[in-house]
């Protein structure tokens, strides 16, 4: 099997498409930022952006288009994590297999960014033919993956599995996946070139078949380097081949000879790069003397200006941080005010409300007030006839203490002689009965049961006039 270009111009895709500068979608702004929590709630909150392409066009209208993407693009580039993969193919499977306008899947930009193993699987499972398709610079995931290295080991297999017999194929730069793993400066290297070295078979051209007529996709359609441009990156074909001067030798002798007979249009083809791979020996050695000369007066340049970008880059990352924070709080201010006008709104009513009842409260209390008023006056006369009562029944009063005093003076007089009555016939009764004891019926004058008959009787009226006394009050 060989690898095809991608096609950038699929027929299939959906039109959803948004101006990065002017209407960017949320999740795609979050994923720029590596806000990765807050771009898997997006995606999980509204799934039609993981299908929304983002454009971003030059100011300069007769430019045309400077880069587009999909999130799932712009995700594969910056080490996304695998819950955020899954859920941008679970909203939108069809994502990873779609390319760029660079002519790359998603699984390009995994590869080339060090992305982890689960993203890289989630991405093979989505889209398994990613892994045999080359981008417009001839290089398949693995290529990339052996030129920038991998984020852990579990991540190497995949991808060569994955690239079938295509393992060992060259790219446009006439390098395979094992020459940049050999050529490459990272943690895993040695264990790069072991496994494609235990692949290695004799190196792959790609067919002429596999070329395509239409590259108006590629990196020629823009007047801008794509790599500056669209925040997302590969390694540049002229960094990676920069890292393996040791193999510029070596690329005219992977060329396989024709054998048989041979295609007239290969022939000229292969004349042709015979040529012009003279006439870069030529331009190659007449320059090296002038690079020489310059590189040592432009280091200094460039780390300056390396320094001065990194500046540059470090505000820039300083100024999107803060412009997010402060859409953020703009977006908590929009939604405090929007609750405080409803707020203010029932407030409004409430207190409307409430100035009525005061109003009717204070009708109520003119209205009372008028009434306090009667009863006040009432009062006044009523207290000035209490008066009056007052001083009668003090009179009265005084008037009854003074004839009780005297009733009493009385009653007291009249018990007195009452009881000095009593005290005399009760003295003459134990006297006739002693002289009865004595003398017997000697002694003339009334029996002992008529005296006794008389003393009651006495008693009785004695009673009546002590009961007249108290129910009359008065002697």
């Amino acid at each position: 099997m060989i690898g095809v270009f991608a096609n950038a111009n699929d027929d299939n895709l959906e039109d959803l498409e948004v101006d990065y500068d002017n209407n960017v979608t949320d999740l795609y702004r979050f994923i720029a930022n590596s806000q990765w929590q807050e771009a898997l709630q997006a995606v999980r909150r509204n799934p039609i952006e993981a299908k929304t392409w983002v454009v971003r066009y030059h100011e300069d209208e007769d430019k045309g288009m400077m880069w587009r993407f999909l999130p799932i693009h712009s995700a594969s580039a910056r080490q996304p994590p695998e819950a955020l993969m899954n859920a941008l193919i679970q909203a939108y499977p069809e994502g990873a297999e779609c390319c760029d306008d660079q002519g790359k899947y998603a699984l390009h930009y995994a590869a080339g960014n060090q992305a982890s193993s689960g993203v890289i699987l989630a991405l093979l499972d989505a889209f398994p033919s990613a892994a045999t398709t080359s981008d417009p610079e001839g290089k398949l995931p693995l290529h990339w993956i052996a030129i920038s290295g991998p984020f852990e080991p579990n991540a190497i297999e995949p991808l060569v599995y994955g690239s079938k017999t295509l393992y060992n194929i060259v790219d446009d730069e006439g390098w395979t996946p094992l020459a940049y793993a050999q050529g490459g400066d990272y943690p895993y290297k040695d264990l790069m070139v072991e496994i494609l070295t235990r692949h290695n078979s004799p190196p792959k051209r790609m067919a002429l078949s596999s070329i395509p007529t239409d590259l108006s996709y590629t990196q020629s359609k823009h007047h801008e380097s794509p790599y500056s441009t669209s925040g997302l990156s590969c390694l540049s074909p002229s960094t990676a081949s920069a890292n393996f001067s040791l193999y510029q030798g070596s690329r005219s002798a992977n060329t396989p000879a024709a054998k048989g007979s041979t295609n007239k249009t290969l022939s000229k083809f292969k004349a042709q790069v015979v040529k012009l791979k003279a006439e870069a020996a030529f331009k190659e050695a007449e320059y090296e003397e002038k690079i020489a000369s310059n590189i040592e007066e432009h280091d200094d340049a460039l780390a300056e200006l390396e320094a001065t970008i990194n500046q540059e880059l470090e505000k820039m990352h300083k100024a999107k941080q803060s412009i997010a924070s402060k859409d953020q709080f703009i977006a908590y201010k929009e939604g405090r005010v929007v609750a405080c006008d409803k707020d203010l709104s029932h407030y409004n009513d409430h207190n409307d409300r409430l100035q009525n009842e005061i109003d009717a409260l204070n009708e109520d209390f003119r209205a009372a007030k008028n009434l306090m008023g009667e009863y006040k006056l009432r009062t006044v006369s009523l207290k000035a006839k209490m008066n009056d009562l007052a001083k009668n029944q003090l009179n009265i009063s005084q008037s009854l203490e003074s004839i009780e005093a005297d009733a009493k003076a009385a009653n007291e007089a009249r018990r007195q002689k009452l009881q000095a009555l009593f005290d005399d016939e009760l003295k003459d009764v134990r006297e006739m009965a002693e002289l009865k004891r004595v003398y017997g019926n000697m002694i003339g004058g009334p029996t002992i049961k008529e005296a006794l008959s008389q003393q009651k009787n006495l008693m009785k009226n004695c009673e009546i006039v002590l009961e007249e006394c108290d129910i009359d009050g008065s002697p």
